[in-house]
């Protein structure tokens, strides 16, 4: 979902031999080899759940060309269906359309295993839902998209036909952005077969738009990456280290959302371009997510600290009143020196950023004198929301770093993540 850079795009036309792949795709581990690390089930619990996701507020890179603005209001469960995440023609901080992301970041992450959902896909040209993995640590690349569907006739995007796209992107020995995917471009193998995508047609069953609930998955193992849908394997790639391609070994959180692609007939986005007559809203739905550990592993790598259940004393504060902010740090397997965490309140306005960050209008620092290994500390603080804060949407992003061994601060210190993944916030008139 991130955008493509001149870097990547040159890989659209090497032959299928320069791709990092493998001839014959590794077998999926079966449910008896894995246990349950994680659910979700919309549908069941009739609920977004606040300990597992986190509604994202802003835009993705303009760099993608998107052209909606993500807001929370756009997301909704309905029980025993699941989750809705409406795209709609709104107006919202110079974007003409909204739609809706959650996210599992600072809440859920996991090295390897098996990640699936079950959801039902919009069909419309110029639409762009994805589920995703990024890594926790703030690093980009890795990327590793187990569906960014693609709904076009022919003609309406590059390749021509409509496909969930399965996606691996990685920092070659070059440290160039790089990318993977089964069907950029006509002479790439799809399905791990020999037949390219225009004259493969989609497994048995589908129809072209792949319509209805599916199940997407992918098995994430050292040194390779296998995707499915409804438990048939569509595309795979392992380590090569002559590309510098390297599956990640590090916790990844999960991504949904729906972005709207830009361009033009002419010249159409990466996934298409929208009608002028296309009706909304449109609806991506996923009934659940899931992901497994495989139990012939060890345990999964962990951050240096992780920062978790945040909680403010208020979601919808006024100018001039105080927000009271109360977070845990979970430190992992490794004794630290220092620590420090700093929230920092934003609001939205230039639409050229890359979050579509305006400016930074308040900030909280808040310091841990030493992090022991395995302990969780608690750590609180009072941000004032400036009375001049135009009333809308804003954001709450953290930046925290830590001193690699004990110590006073004297040791290098290294970030951790920066993003705006905290909270939301709509500030209210006075």
């Amino acid at each position: 979902m991130r955008a493509i850079t001149a870097a990547a795009v040159m890989v659209w036309f090497f032959s299928p031999d320069a791709w990092a792949g493998v001839d014959t795709c590794p077998p999926v581990q079966p449910a008896s080899a894995r246990s349950l690390t994680f659910e979700s089930d919309f549908a069941k619990s009739g609920t977004i759940d606040s300990t597992q996701w986190r509604a994202y507020v802003g835009q993705h890179g303009p760099l993608s060309h998107e052209l909606q603005f993500y807001v929370p209001d756009e997301l909704s469960v309905t029980p025993g269906y699941g989750l809705r995440i409406k795209t709609d023609r709104r107006n919202v901080i110079g974007h003409a359309y909204t739609s809706g992301q959650i996210m599992s970041q600072g809440l859920f992450s996991q090295t390897y295993g098996r990640f699936e959902i079950l959801a039902k896909l919009p069909q419309a040209n110029g639409l762009w839902p994805a589920f995703w993995l990024m890594p926790e640590n703030g690093e980009w690349p890795p990327e590793i998209d187990i569906y960014e569907y693609i709904y076009a006739p022919w003609g309406n995007n590059r390749n021509g036909e409509s496909y969930p796209q399965t996606t691996f992107h990685w920092k070659d020995n070059l440290g160039k952005h790089s990318f993977i995917a089964p069907s950029i471009g006509s002479d790439i193998p799809l399905y791990r077969t020999d037949v390219s995508w225009d004259k493969t047609p989609p497994p048995e069953g589908y129809d072209e738009s792949y319509t209805g609930f599916h199940v997407y998955s992918v098995d994430w193992r050292p040194g390779s990456l296998v995707y499915q849908i409804d438990n048939k394997t569509v595309f795979c790639t392992a380590d090569d280290p002559l590309k510098g391609l390297k599956i990640p070994a590090m916790p990844m959180y999960m991504i949904i959302n729906t972005a709207i692609s830009g361009g033009t007939m002419e010249k159409p986005g990466w996934a298409g371009y929208l009608e002028n007559n296309q009706s909304f809203p449109l609806y991506h739905d996923v009934a659940y997510v899931r992901a497994y550990q495989y139990t012939d592993l060890p345990a999964s790598p962990s951050l240096p600290f992780a920062v978790q259940n945040i909680r403010l004393s208020k979601s919808n504060p006024k100018p001039g009143e105080t927000l009271a902010i109360t977070a845990e740090v979970k430190v992992g397997a490794s004794g630290l020196g220092n620590g420090n965490v700093t929230f920092g309140l934003y609001s939205y306005g230039n639409v050229n950023d890359y979050h579509g960050r305006k400016e930074d209008v308040a900030k909280l620092s808040l310091n841990i004198p030493t992090l022991e290994r395995g302990k969780t500390y608690t750590i609180k603080g009072n941000l004032t929301i400036p009375p001049s804060v135009e009333p809308g949407y804003h954001g709450l992003w953290i930046w925290a770093t830590y001193a690699t061994g004990p110590g006073n601060g004297t040791l290098t210190s290294k970030r951790l993540f920066n993003s705006p993944f905290a909270q939301y916030i709509t500030v209210k008139p006075k």
